[in-house]
């Protein structure tokens, strides 16, 4: 089968990765490459040995597959172009800033029967990809994501910058409706929310708590799983992971009377596994790859548009507890 033509619509920093990797991968033919900046487009396809277009309609008779790399706000009425001109789409996440608009992408790919796939590249973590088959029937989530201020990004709040990342993980994982949302957050150095915590439960008992920050000192991409007997951790900034289970019959005997109670050391009583992910696997690289796959073979992406979808409607959902909660205290009126 003949490799995929493929283009690149925003080359800023992560568009031109895209770039980068179409044309490294055998089953890609990088055609070209589009910006609003007729400047970065010509670096970019240059460096890349490819075609700048000059327009959105060249992109169209050009290529069969786009990967979308423009600022959130700009999702939609690209998307809408793209699929509508029956090209398969990968978009950056966010898919989109609201959620009727995702509705309606979803739409239109499913009736022209196009992939649209969103790039939630975190699903390709290594770490997360090692550690998956020890996750299962997690109760209890917790999840961090802190980065310092980076102006890319911040023309949407931190939620949907940032935290939609474990969302759409947790809910890979708990696959059960969110029943309840609390949160709160608060704008820093934007107008909008830059420092964000959520809690969500699950329909089923679980709980994940979420917490976001586009305005800390260090970076930290860390998710805990827990579950009646095992405990997995996992470090994606390291692309490390560790599960920790319990093991068969141990058991603490607690004595309520008075004699004093031995303790067994917590090694002899769970069996910790270190985890071997495979590193040498670029999460992006691993992400097209199995765009260009569905392309091909009409396979359902990892991260669907309904992924996407889902994802968007529960961020939804937070950014509204958190305008709810600064109103309560009131920090907005």
């Amino acid at each position: 089968m003949p490799p995929v033509k493929t283009a690149v619509i925003g080359v800023g920093h992560l568009g031109s990765l895209h770039a980068r990797i179409y044309s490294q991968l055998p089953k890609a033919e990088l055609v070209g490459v589009y910006d609003i900046d007729s400047d970065r487009a010509a670096e970019c396809a240059a460096r890349n040995r490819v075609r700048a277009f000059s327009t959105l309609e060249e992109v169209a008779r050009s290529v069969k597959a786009v990967s979308l790399a423009v600022p959130t706000d700009s999702h939609y009425e690209l998307g809408k172009f793209i699929l509508k001109q029956g090209l398969h789409l990968l978009v950056e996440k966010p898919i989109t800033e609201r959620e009727e608009q995702a509705e309606e992408l979803v739409e239109i790919a499913k009736s022209k029967g196009l992939v649209l796939a969103v790039g939630h590249v975190e699903r390709f973590n290594p770490a997360l990809v090692a550690a998956a088959e020890h996750i299962s029937n997690p109760l209890f989530v917790e999840s961090e994501r802190l980065a310092p201020f980076n102006p890319r990004g911040t023309e949407v709040p931190v939620v949907l910058d940032l935290m939609i990342h474990d969302i759409d993980i947790v809910l890979s994982l708990i696959r059960q409706p969110v029943l309840t949302i609390q949160a709160m957050g608060v704008p820093v150095f934007t107008t909008s929310v830059d420092i964000a915590n959520a809690r969500l439960s699950f329909e089923g008992g679980a709980v994940a708590n979420v917490a976001a920050s586009r305005v800390s000192i260090k970076k930290s991409r860390k998710m805990r799983f827990f579950s009646t007997d095992s405990y997995v951790s996992v470090d994606m900034l390291k692309h490390s992971a560790v599960a920790y289970r319990k093991r068969p019959g141990a058991e603490i005997p607690l004595d309520r009377g008075t004699s004093p109670v031995l303790i067994p050391d917590m090694l002899s009583l769970v069996e910790r596994k270190k985890l071997a992910p495979d590193k040498k696997r670029e999460p992006l690289a691993v992400e097209l790859a199995d765009f260009l796959l569905c392309v091909t073979s009409g396979k359902r992406p990892v991260v669907s548009g309904f992924d996407g979808l889902q994802a968007l409607q529960v961020a939804d959902r937070i950014l509204k507890a958190i305008d709810q909660s600064l109103a309560s205290s009131g920090l907005k009126t």
